[in-house]
């Protein structure tokens, strides 16, 4: 049906040269059936690439198979490690090959067009959820010109006037780190959908904020779930509003957020496919599951000033990890033995790295790896109980192994956790800025290093005094005085 839809109606729109347009292949969950009609020789490759001779898939599955042939596909996910990742894996593998095929069908009839889709946010957060429709974002937006994603809604929460650094920030960073040089878009923007009233400042702090992490483009939907039609009432005006007036933010200060963009990381941290399915298996301890971890990980580091990026295993074997600095891995129990043999190597090469809770521990199918060596450059820790617990360990750390920035602001708001967001960035011009907003729900003031007095803030043209208070939800992008 997808592919008589497309046959009919991309050589209608295409012929019309004035305005470019997209093509969507994918569209949040994407249901997957297995059929040997279609399937089994992609299973049997798919094992024998895995295994190698049915004897090793044998002692792993405790079966006694006679040929990869005879393997079956079981109708649900197995509780067997080994055929559990199988199972996942394959799926996975099955709806990307559909949707690569979808892509391609597209440039067939119309080699101009733009080719997008967008997995839902949380299919990263939580994977193991999604099994059932076998989703792998990092798979799926192959063969994609523009990476795109369905976002969650930015909720507040008692401590953030917009609670988006692990489901909006945090996100945005890591598809940063798939798409490469692919424009990122986040699809369905739908954060204005719980609340009659939202505070003043807030779609616009949103789309500023996220932007900052990585968005290149951007669609927003405003959702009332409640179906009231005051609600939507109430909530249209305002979302437009801070909509526009980010929109004219962000081409005043385009230059200095495509310096955020280009901004080599700090630190990246370890995103394991393979390790989702495992490690609430481990222990029944959702402290202990690699998403629980991440976010600890991730928020902990958050207001420290890095640039904060991710690392797949996929992009490990194309040889990326030689190029960062440091690696933190949050409980990835589950891994490729190449991935776990690149990590001890760039250790020996002087990489620094952190293990977080039960990683490095075993193959995808469960086989056991050996531990990494006992190295200067590795630290091992326990798994964090809370992000506030995160920072206090982490924080000396990154400071002793010098990837905390050379400057810092300093913040004061009363409270016992930080609420204040800043980075530095440089353009190919080698000009410097300064981006900070104030997350929190009460005024914070914050005093610039000596170095940046006289800078301008390019939002308003205001020549910024050292030290200044920033309002709840209220941002800046200074350019430093040459």
């Amino acid at each position: 049906m997808y592919d008589q839809f497309a046959a009919r109606e991309i050589p209608r729109i295409s012929k019309d040269k004035a305005w470019d347009y997209t093509v969507e292949v994918e569209k949040q969950r994407s249901p997957v059936t297995y059929d040997p009609k279609y399937h089994k020789q992609l299973w049997m490759d798919y094992l024998a690439s895995q295994y190698g001779s049915v004897e090793k898939l044998n002692s792993l599955y405790k079966t006694s198979h006679a040929s990869f042939d005879v393997v079956p596909f079981e109708e649900s996910q197995p509780e067997n490690p080994a055929k559990c990742y199988d199972w996942v894996r394959l799926r996975q593998i099955m709806i990307a090959n559909e949707l690569t095929r979808a892509a391609q069908e597209i440039r067939k009839i119309d080699d101009n067009a733009i080719v997008h889709g967008y997995p839902y946010v949380w299919t990263f957060r939580e994977p193991a959820a999604y099994y059932g429709t076998a989703l792998d974002p990092e798979l799926d937006v192959a063969s994609y010109d523009l990476v795109g994603c369905d976002t969650s809604g930015a909720y507040y929460s008692d401590r953030y006037a917009i609670s988006t650094i692990n489901w909006l920030a945090g996100y945005y960073d890591l598809m940063r780190s798939i798409a490469g040089d692919r424009p990122l878009s986040d699809g369905e923007f739908h954060f204005a959908n719980r609340r009659k009233i939202y505070p003043p400042n807030w779609s616009r702090a949103i789309y500023f904020q996220s932007y900052v992490h990585g968005l290149s483009y951007s669609s927003s939907w405003v959702w009332t779930r409640n179906g009231r039609v005051d609600c939507a009432l109430l909530l249209d005006a305002g979302v437009l509003l801070g909509s526009g007036q980010a929109s004219l933010d962000l081409q005043r200060v385009a230059t200095p957020i495509a310096a955020f963009h280009d901004r080599p990381d700090d630190v990246v941290i370890l995103y394991s496919n393979a390790s989702s399915p495992h490690t609430r298996r481990l222990d029944s301890s959702v402290v202990l599951s690699q998403t629980v971890q991440t976010d600890n990980v991730y928020e902990g580091m958050y207001f420290e000033g890095m640039q904060v990026g991710y690392l797949t295993e996929q992009k490990i074997a194309q040889g990326l990890l030689k190029t960062k600095k440091m690696l933190i891995v949050p409980n990835c129990s589950h891994v490729e033995r190449s991935t776990r043999d690149a990590i001890e190597d760039f250790a020996r090469a002087g990489g620094k790295v952190v293990l977080v809770g039960d990683s490095l521990l075993y193959s995808p199918q469960g086989e056991p790896l050996a531990p990494i060596a006992n190295l200067p450059t590795v630290g091992r820790l326990d798994g964090f109980i809370d992000s506030d617990q995160a920072r206090a360990i982490l924080v000396p750390m990154l400071k002793e192994s010098g990837v905390l920035p050379s400057e810092s602001i300093q913040v004061e708001n009363g409270k016992d956790f930080p609420t204040v967001e800043w980075r530095f960035a440089v353009d190919p011009n080698g000009e410097n800025y300064l981006y900070v907003m104030n997350m929190g729900h009460e005024p914070a003031q914050i005093t610039l290093p000596t170095s940046w007095n006289g800078a301008v803030d390019l939002l308003d043209g205001q020549t910024m005094a050292q030290s200044t208070t920033l309002n709840s939800l209220q941002f800046r992008m200074l350019k430093k005085k040459q």
